[in-house]
């Protein structure tokens, strides 16, 4: 290197060292409005900050940042270069706001900014003419004031008088103190037509919300914050077009939008009244049940099935306390939510209980007992379903005990066993070799996929149109191939217990693989219920259904309930008798 190059570098050197750091906080000039965004920015000169943070911002919402952005320039052989930290902030109410000195500390010593004062306004009224602006937003709440678990509907539909390119989520409400689920999100506005004020608007609902209260008080909804890239007209016109005002160039600025906040108010539940059962349920909900046999034989299986519907907020929905005698083993239920369509949260919730008698005699269930809050009758309602009873035979000394499982070690097989495959391995015979017919006639089939590629795309064309039929024709022959196997279960050499049970295990699966054959679905699991409400769709009798049910229930109880031997090879065959009568009737 020359000794010119050496004394230029060694002055920048000096220029950079001899540079000292500086903090300063920067925000646009001009007022501010409620509800809109504004940058922050903290420069730091001739350095980077360590672990910078905001402090004492209360009064602003913190809609992004910081985001970091680095410049460097050398001007008379000086070094300057700056580091800016960025956020986006939003003032919260109007007033004389200050954003107070920040703590920035640079290479280990401490600076601080100035102080920074604000004259904020109210955000306009734009919810009854939208004077003053081409793009607003309004939020709208119903009811305003309701209890605790009561449903709120937030809407907010964005209005515009120019036009948009695109549209994104900034920042999403704060809704502390609420349990949420969205019914309404669109990817593309739906833009209609509204004059307000003299003024035509476009509009568009772009977020439609419920909540629940879980707690009392005035709670507030935060401001939903979109970012809109509109059309701008570009004052500036081609003198060569001048008097053809239409040829004025457009372009596209991005703009924040955002609502108002708005209050809630929530009443806590009423303490005259409140059942001693109430578990916090909140709506309007109607209760019934059934069992799926009234008179069995002592260790057969028996489904208690109850069915919550209405309106309300299902999903968090506890359910009823049941009393179950003496004498009954009782699995842990299985629950499915099916939601109602519309804006209103509400749909029907099916829990289903699978019970073992293990002593004969006349067993009793009490009545099941759902007690809730009715905000529109404001008043507990309690709805209710049964007596039920279970007229059990003994079958005396022939009667199996049961292996002796708690209902712990119950739950604890029931998530830890799984049957992935029940069927018998397929076995390679390595002493043919590894060259094959197979591995020959692969190799040609590849040579011809190279030679002729649209081969591949007309052969998967077909197998999608074919398969799905392919498929539902031999869902009979699968479902059989399962419950009798060519080979036998491979249970002749087991005990009593477990060829029986082995038996019974395929059950569930050879009704699982038919009706996904049926349906052209894969890896689908069926509750009892949802097994019967899709034969009831295929137009399958009602007595049909009801065995199957039955079989899917000695499949279920069979894991923990010895079957003699002889009931379970009746039963196997009678399955298959079912399943083909079934398979005539499928529509």
């Amino acid at each position: 290197m020359s000794l010119a190059r050496q004394i230029a570098c060694m002055a920048l050197l000096a220029g950079h060292l001899s540079a000292q750091p500086k903090v300063t906080a920067i925000v646009p000039a001009g007022s501010f409005a409620v509800g809109e965004s504004f940058r922050l920015e903290i420069r730091v000169e001739n350095g980077e900050a360590e672990r910078l943070s905001l402090a004492g911002i209360d009064d602003f919402r913190r809609l992004s940042g910081p985001s970091t952005s680095r410049n460097m320039q050398i001007i008379n052989n000086i070094v300057k270069s700056h580091t800016s930290y960025i956020w986006e902030l939003m003032p919260r109410k109007a007033g004389v706001l200050t954003i107070p000195a920040q703590a920035v500390r640079v290479a280990g010593r401490l600076y601080r900014t100035k102080p920074i004062t604000l004259q904020v306004s109210k955000a306009p009224d734009l919810s009854a003419t939208g004077a003053g602006s081409a793009l607003f937003m309004q939020v709208a709440i119903e009811p305003e004031e309701v209890y605790v678990g009561q449903q709120v509907t937030v809407t907010w539909t964005l209005f515009t008088q120019v036009g948009i390119n695109g549209w994104e989520t900034f920042a999403e409400p704060s809704l502390t103190g609420f349990w949420t689920e969205n019914l309404f999100a669109p990817n593309k506005l739906q833009l209609r037509e509204k004059v307000i004020g003299g003024k035509r608007y476009y509009f568009a609902v772009v977020r439609r919300a419920a909540i629940f209260a879980t707690r009392s008080g005035a709670l507030e909804i935060d401001p939903l914050v979109l970012r809109i890239a509109v059309q701008t007209q570009n004052r500036r016109r081609d003198p060569f077009f001048d008097e053809f005002s239409f040829f004025g160039r457009r372009s596209v600025e991005n703009k924040t939008v955002s609502s108002a906040s708005r209050i809630v108010t929530v009443l806590p539940l009423p303490g005259v009244g409140r059942p001693q059962a109430f578990a916090g349920a909140v709506g309007d909900f109607k209760l019934e049940g059934h069992m799926s046999a009234s008179a069995l034989r002592q260790n057969e299986a028996v489904t208690l099935t109850l069915s919550i519907s209405g309106e309300g907020n299902i999903k968090t929905l506890e359910p009823p306390h049941i009393e179950f005698p003496d004498g009954m083993e009782v699995f842990p239920p299985q629950s499915t939510v099916e939601p109602a369509l519309g804006n209103v949260i509400g749909g029907t919730r099916t829990i289903e209980h699978v019970i073992i008698p293990r002593q004969a005699g006349r067993l009793v269930i009490p009545a099941i007992k759902l007690p809730f809050f009715n905000p529109r009758t404001k008043r507990y309602e309690q709805a209710s379903v049964g007596p039920f009873v279970l007229n059990v035979e003994s079958v005396g000394d022939q009667a199996l005990a049961p292996e002796g499982f708690s209902r712990k070690e119950v739950a604890l097989l029931g998530e830890d066993i799984r049957f992935l495959k029940t069927g018998n391995p397929k076995w390679f015979n390595a002493a043919q070799g590894w060259y094959s017919g197979g591995i020959l006639a692969l190799n040609l089939l590849t040579a011809l996929l190279f030679a002729l590629p649209w081969l591949g795309g007309q052969v998967g064309l077909v197998n999608r149109l074919i398969s799905p039929r392919l498929r539902a024709l031999r869902a009979l022959s699968r479902a059989e191939a399962i419950i009798l196997p060519p080979g036998g279960n491979g249970a002749d050499s087991a005990s009593t217990s477990e060829r029986s049970a082995a038996i019974y295990a395929t059950f569930s699966q050879a009704v699982t693989v038919y009706l996904n054959a049926k349906t052209s679905r894969h890896d689908q699991e069926y509750s009892i219920s949802g097994a019967d409400d899709l034969l009831k769709s295929a137009g399958i009798r009602q007595q049909e259904r009801q065995q199957v049910a039955h079989f899917l229930e000695q499949a279920s109880a069979a894991r923990f309930a010895p079957v003699p031997p002889t009931s379970a090879e009746s039963d196997r065959h009678a399955l298959v008798e079912l399943l083909t009568a079934i398979d005539e009737q499928w529509a």
